[in-house]
């Protein structure tokens, strides 16, 4: 019964930061920075010298669908219709291309997704260790609350709701 409120808090936490890192992986673009204009601040991003820098402009791609040059690794999304450096997979749950740039904090949205599903596995636990722990327990409350109730019938709900989640 203690662990309840415990579960909460933490279920809390792990919604609020499912919606952060779906917000910040949805709003950041990782597209490749020769396409967009954008490598001087790709450079910086990394810390690369100038040495570095003109070593990754030597080893470009041409990509025949955006008619540009990209970088090596680069691959073209043809969901997004753009080129992304260190592509991994376009993720049609978010829909936006996961690659180098991004990856790390899709990394976090995928463990607040486990994270997640555990703590709802476990609240959906609860009530069933406590319908057989002692004995009729959970259905005397909710009798109390909703006037009748079977054992079996609260048995069968909870074990659909422990498979469900």
């Amino acid at each position: 019964v203690t662990a309840s409120p415990f579960i909460a808090i933490f279920g809390f936490g792990a919604q609020l930061s499912l919606f952060y890192f779906a917000f910040v992986v949805t709003r950041h673009n990782p597209e490749d920075p020769l396409t967009t204009g954008k490598f001087e601040e790709y450079a910086r991003e990394n810390n690369l010298s100038m040495e570095g820098k003109q070593e990754l402009l030597s080893n470009t791609m041409w990509c025949k669908f955006c008619e540009h040059d990209v970088l090596k690794g680069s691959k073209h999304c043809r969901s997004c219709n753009k080129c992304v450096i260190g592509f991994d997979h376009h993720c049609n749950w978010l829909n936006n291309c996961v690659g180098k740039t991004n990856y790390p904090i899709f990394r976090k949205l995928m463990n607040a997704v486990l994270v997640h599903a555990f703590l709802q596995f476990v609240s959906a636990t609860i009530p069933l260790y406590w319908s057989y722990s002692d004995g009729s327990g959970l259905c005397d409350r909710l009798e109390s609350v909703y006037g009748n109730c079977s054992i079996a019938d609260v048995r069968g709900l909870l074990i659909f709701l422990v498979v469900l989640s």
